[in-house]
């Protein structure tokens, strides 16, 4: 598992014993070793080719809203489940 945010968003997860990288523009994701990402929203949208490639390969994005709280209308966790079991959570 690997979180790929801004300094605080990545240093929370560090506290948890999850490793991550502060998004820098330009960075190459692709080459990262995971099979699980979390990214932040903002980035997520910045590097949308890229994690649709992660995807493609098989790989596992989940997008959560960073400090400032979520750009997204719905939800991205109930949105996950909802695609994956087909149960939507309120």
């Amino acid at each position: 598992m690997i979180v790929i945010g801004d300094k605080d968003t990545v240093n929370a997860f560090g506290i948890i014993g999850v490793k991550g990288h502060i998004y820098k523009k330009g960075m190459d994701i692709k080459n990262i070793d995971s099979d699980f990402f979390i990214v932040c929203e903002k980035i997520a949208d910045e590097i949308r080719e890229d994690l649709e490639f992660l995807e493609e390969q098989g790989k596992i994005v989940i997008e959560i809203p960073d400090k400032s709280g979520s750009i997204r209308k719905e939800d991205p966790i109930a949105s996950l489940i909802k695609k994956s079991i087909g149960i939507e959570i309120r």
